[in-house]
C-alpha cells in the first residue's frame, strides 16, 4: 500500500481498486503529511485520477473536497448508500463511475459537476434524478441502468452533446422529449414500462436503438440511418415504416410480439444481416426477403408458417432464401411483371378510408390495382402522409401527385420507372424520396431535383441507388436539408459538378458500385 501511495504522489494517479477497502486511507486525500523521509513536497503531484472500485466501502468522507485537482473517479461496486455534498466542491471531474452501489437520491451532488463527459449511476436503487442533471451539457455518456426510476427529468434536453443513454432495467412508463440530443449514437431503454416512445427521427447519427421487454405497440419514428433496432417482446402487430431504415439497417430483432405478417417493404432493407421474428404470429413470408443478399442470419421459431413446408425451413436460412426467390419467379408472370392493365382493378375503399385515418398507404406488392386515379381519390390529398407503390412493375406514376399536399415520404422503389412526374419537385412537405431500383436517366432525375425545385427546402432523404445515372444531380447543391444520399450501384463517373460544401446537413452518402475513378 504504502509503495502504491507513494507512486501516486510521482504519478497524479493512484489505483486502489479490489483491496478490501472498508475506509479510505487519509493519506490519499492529505498526501503532504504522509510523504516519506526521502520525498519532497514540491515534487508532489496533485491527485487527478482515483480508483476506489471493487472495495466495501460504505462512505466517502468529507475529506474528498481536498482532491480539487481530481478529474478521473472510479467508486463502482462498493457498499455507498449516500455521497457527501463535498463531493460537489471537485469542479474538475469529466469521469465519475458510481456504479454498483447502494444510492437512494444524486440531488446532493450532481448539479455542481459541470464539467462531467461520462457519469454512470448504474445498478443503485435511485427512484429519481433531479432537474439539475440538465446542467451537466458536456455530457456524452450517461447510464442509469439497473435503478428503480420511474422518470426521468425533462431536463435531459439540455444534454445536446449526449452519445450514449442507458436506461434499461427502470420502472419507466415514459419518457420526455428527445429530440434535441442530435448527437445521439446508441439508445437502451429495454426492460421498462413504456407503452409509447417519443420520435426519434430528429437524431439523424443514432446507429442502435433498444426498445426491448417494453410494453409497445408502435415503433417510434425512427432515422434512417440505425443500423440496428432491438424491439422484441412488446405488443407490436405491424412494422409500418421498413423503407425509411433501409439505408443502413442491418440488424432488426421484432421477436415475441404480436405480427400476423412481415411488410413487402421487408424486402428494400438491402443491407441486412440478421432478422428475428421468432415467436410471432406469422403464417407466411414475403417473397421478397429472398432477394436480400447481405440476410445470413434468420430466426422464425414458434410461428405458424403453414405457407411454407417445415423441411424448407429447417434447411436454414440460404435455403429458405432460395425458396422465395423461385416463389417470386412464379409469381411474376408475364402479364404480372409488365405494367398494369386495363384489366386491373380499382383501388379498394377501404384502402382509402384506412389511409384518410392513418395517413398511410401502402399499395407495394399491389401489381393488380389500376393506380392512375391514385391522385384524385376523395380526402387523400388532405390527409395522406406516407406513399408507397414500390414492387409493382410501374413504368410510370400516376399523376396528379402535387395534390397531395400533407405528403411527407414517397416510395416507388423496384419499378420500372424512366421518368419522374415532374409535379413531384412542388410537393411542398416531401422529405424522403425513395425510386432505388427502376431505370432512371440524369434527364429524369434533374426534372425533380434542380435548383429551383420546391423541395430544396423539405427534402431530408434520397435514395436512387440501382439506376441508371451518370452523375450526380447538379441542383442537389441547393438542397440544404439534405441529410442522407444513395446513388450506388449506378454508372456514375466522377462526384464533381456538385457544390457539396453547400450540403452542411449531410450525414450519410453511400456511392459504392460505380464507376468513380
Amino acid at each position: 500500500m504504502q509503495r502504491t501511495l507513494r507512486q501516486s504522489r510521482q504519478s497524479g494517479a493512484l489505483n486502489l481498486s479490489a483491496r478490501d477497502l472498508k475506509d479510505i486511507p487519509k493519506a490519499v486525500f492529505f498526501p503532504n503529511m504522509h510523504m516519506e523521509s526521502d520525498e519532497q513536497h514540491w515534487e508532489c503531484r496533485d491527485l487527478v485520477k482515483l480508483d476506489l472500485s471493487y472495495n466495501d466501502l460504505v462512505a466517502v468522507p468529507a475529506d474528498v473536497e481536498q482532491l480539487q485537482a481530481l478529474t478521473w473517479l472510479k467508486l463502482k461496486q462498493n457498499q455507498l448508500t449516500d455521497i457527501p455534498p463535498q463531493l460537489a466542491s471537485l469542479t474538475s471531474l469529466v469521469y465519475l463511475d458510481l456504479s454498483n452501489n447502494k444510492l437512494h437520491e444524486a440531488s446532493s451532488f450532481l448539479g455542481s459537476l459541470v464539467r462531467l463527459r461520462e457519469l454512470s449511476l448504474s445498478a443503485n436503487v435511485l427512484t429519481s434524478l433531479p432537474d439539475t442533471l440538465g446542467l451537466l451539457v458536456h455530457l456524452e455518456t450517461l447510464a442509469l441502468h439497473d435503478n428503480q426510476l420511474v422518470c426521468i427529468p425533462s431536463s435531459i434536453a439540455h444534454l445536446t452533446k449526449l452519445r450514449s443513454v442507458s436506461v434499461q432495467q427502470n420502472l419507466l412508463e415514459t419518457l420526455p422529449p428527445l429530440s434535441s440530443l442530435v448527437l445521439l449514437e446508441t439508445l437502451d431503454v429495454s426492460k421498462n414500462k413504456l407503452a409509447a416512445m417519443p420520435a426519434l427521427d430528429a437524431l439523424r447519427r443514432l446507429k442502435s436503438v433498444d426498445l426491448r421487454h417494453n410494453r409497445l405497440d408502435d415503433l417510434p419514428t425512427l432515422p434512417s440511418t440505425l443500423t440496428m433496432l432491438f424491439a422484441g417482446h412488446n405488443r407490436l402487430r405491424d412494422l409500418p415504416q421498413l423503407e425509411r431504415l433501409a439505408p443502413a439497417l442491418t440488424v432488426l430483432d421484432v421477436r415475441c410480439n404480436q405480427l400476423d405478417a412481415l411488410p413487402p417493404s421487408i424486402a428494400s432493407l438491402d443491407f441486412l444481416t440478421s432478422l428475428d421474428v421468432s415467436n410471432n404470429n406469422l403464417s407466411d413470408l414475403p417473397p421478397g426477403l429472398g432477394s436480400l443478399d447481405a440476410l445470413n442470419h434468420l430466426v422464425l421459431d414458434g410461428n405458424p408458417l403453414r405457407a411454407i413446408r417445415q423441411s424448407v425451413v429447417a434447411g436454414g436460412c440460404v435455403a429458405l432464401k432460395q425458396y422465395l426467390q423461385k416463389r417470386t419467379a412464379q409469381l411474376q408472370t408475364p402479364a404480372a411483371a409488365d405494367v398494369v392493365t386495363s384489366t386491373a382493378h380499382s383501388i379498394p375503399d377501404h384502402f382509402i378510408r384506412d389511409a384518410c385515418a392513418s395517413g398511410v398507404l401502402d399499395l407495394s406488392n399491389r401489381r393488380t390495382l389500376d393506380l392512375s386515379h391514385l391522385a384524385s381519390a376523395p380526402r387523400l390529398g388532405a390527409s395522406l402522409i406516407h406513399l408507397n407503390m414500390s414492387h409493382n412493375g410501374l413504368s410510370a406514376l400516376p399523376p396528379g401527385l402535387a395534390s397531395l399536399h400533407l405528403l411527407q415520404s414517397l416510395a416507388a422503389e423496384n419499378n420500372y420507372l424512366t421518368s419522374l412526374p415532374v409535379d413531384i419537385a412542388e410537393l411542398p412537405r416531401l422529405q424522403a424520396l425513395r425510386v432505388q431500383k427502376n431505370r432512371l436517366t440524369d434527364a429524369a432525375l434533374a426534372a425533380v431535383v434542380h435548383i429551383t425545385a420546391p423541395i430544396r427546402y423539405t427534402l431530408v432523404e434520397l435514395d436512387v441507388r440501382n439506376n441508371n445515372l451518370t452523375k450526380v444531380p447538379p441542383g442537389l447543391s441547393a438542397f440544404q436539408l439534405l441529410d442522407t444520399l444513395l446513388v450506388s450501384f449506378n454508372q456514375i463517373t466522377a462526384l464533381d459538378g456538385v457544390h457539396w460544401a453547400n450540403m452542411t446537413k449531410l450525414t450519410s452518402c453511400l456511392a459504392s458500385n460505380n464507376r468513380v475513378r
